[in-house]
């Protein structure tokens, strides 16, 4: 008996779609009844959204009459109040209404996440297909429940096509043989297991190690420019494949990258898609002892030889990124939390263990903990593009002709080792690699 008629052919969203990830929604209301929701929450009045800082309330913004959300718990302090996700919460009063879901709804939430993980087991097995017939009878829901799947499982980096057949037959097509299939996730895995147990060798808090995530990401990854700017981006670069093995990715493969490496370190983070400058582009939330930040990977990196790279967009809230990001934050948890600002400030970032030496935006050269403790100014002179060896800072002095100069970093000594304009790239075997600023050819110098 055969299959029925093509209703609908899955293009991969990852390749052609930059539009915030579709998902199989169960609506109750005006918002999405999702998996971990105990109740919703209606604002009858205007009330205020607070997060919990150090024993003390900080309010987040105002709720305004008819907004509805998803409630994720409840606990008795402040005098009782409901959960909204992460470090999000609004007190029980008359100014909200709270509501359980119905049987039918959870009914309809439990059907979703059978259909979701139907796909998720039938692509991670590389089966031919799959039969959702019994978990949804529309097209729409099952091409949606797919595009969320590819989103939320980088490792499912080979997905090229789906044909979906009236009999709910949901068919496979994949963009590489199955046998280079296996081949290529053993290389990914590899190169993430690896990284995962170097980081978790040294990276003792939350902090450090999406610290280290985000560092690994971006001296690993370079920006596919070329085949960006002629309109030919390989699917490859789409991914974290792409990324972590070839070396090569556009955004989205930076974030895919990025959402693999901290699911691996038990770390909660999603990819988030929008525009950033009018131009399609995503990035990852992260969540840090229940507090949300974002981090825009692709944009801290400088693709230098030496490693260098920025903080600005890393572990910040959505005020700070929406001055140049858009998207739809009905569909992100709320960020609000400042704790970590102060990543914001470092460009050329290079690190020694859990000490970074960076530009400054006063544009001298200083160190501090990725903790934020112990920040010291390093120099009194323009400095930029840092390079570490042991104690010594290597870096382009701009107060004095952009002549490379060392420093000392226990006496703050400094001296030239050029007498012309200069960036220091690395330092390996005892020889000092560098730039002319002029002829931009690369030279080196011993500095053992």
């Amino acid at each position: 008996m055969g299959r029925g008629n093509i209703v609908l052919l899955l293009l991969v969203s990852l390749l052609f779609s930059f539009s915030p990830a579709a998902e199989a929604k169960v609506m109750w209301g005006s918002i999405e009844l999702k998996q971990g929701q105990t109740g919703r929450l209606t604002v009858l009045k205007e009330t205020t959204l607070w997060r919990r800082d150090n024993g003390q309330l900080v309010a987040i913004r105002k709720l305004k009459p008819n907004e509805q959300y998803g409630v994720y718990g409840y606990d008795k302090q402040y005098g009782g109040q409901y959960n909204l996700g992460g470090n999000a919460w609004v007190a029980k009063n008359a100014n909200i209404r709270y509501e359980t879901p119905s049987k039918q709804k959870q009914m309809e939430a439990a059907k979703a996440k059978k259909l979701y993980d139907a796909i998720v087991a039938s692509l991670l097995n590389l089966d031919d297909s799959v039969n959702v017939a019994r978990y949804s009878s529309k097209a729409s829901d099952v091409f949606d429940t797919y595009v969320q799947v590819l989103h939320e499982h980088p490792e499912i980096f080979y997905s090229r096509y789906a044909y979906y057949y009236s009999d709910g037959t949901l068919e496979y097509e994949y963009a590489f043989p199955k046998k280079q299939i296996q081949s290529m996730r053993d290389q990914l895995n590899a190169v993430v297991n690896r990284a995962v147990s170097d980081i978790n060798k040294t990276a003792k808090t939350e902090l450090e190690k999406v610290y280290a995530a985000h560092e690994f990401v971006v001296q690993h990854a370079r920006y596919d420019r070329e085949n960006y700017e002629r309109g030919t981006i390989p699917l490859l670069s789409y991914t974290a494949y792409g990324a972590l093995v070839k070396g090569t990715a556009v955004c989205e493969g930076y974030a895919q990258a990025l959402q693999l490496l901290l699911a691996k370190l038990g770390i909660m983070s999603q990819m988030v898609t929008g525009t950033a400058s009018g131009e399609p582009h995503a990035w990852n939330v992260v969540r840090i002892n229940q507090d949300d930040y974002y981090i825009d990977a692709t944009w801290d990196d400088r693709d230098e030889p030496g490693g260098r790279y920025d903080l600005t967009y890393f572990l910040i809230p959505e005020q700070q990124l929406a001055k140049d990001h858009q998207w739809n934050r009905k569909d992100t948890p709320f960020a609000a939390s400042k704790k970590y600002l102060y990543f914001s400030a470092m460009t050329g970032v290079v690190r020694s263990g859990n000490e970074l030496y960076y530009t400054n935006i006063d544009e001298r050269l200083y160190k501090m903990n990725i903790d934020g403790t112990r920040k010291d100014r390093l120099t009194v002179d323009r400095a930029y593009d840092p390079v570490a060896s042991g104690g010594t800072i290597y870096f382009s002095n701009y107060s004095k002709g952009g002549w490379i100069y060392q420093l000392d970093v226990a006496s703050k000594a400094v001296k030239a080792v050029t007498n012309q304009y200069a960036i220091p790239l690395f330092v390996k075997d005892g020889w000092l690699y560098y730039e002319n600023g002029a002829s931009e050819e690369i030279h080196r110098l011993l500095v053992k």
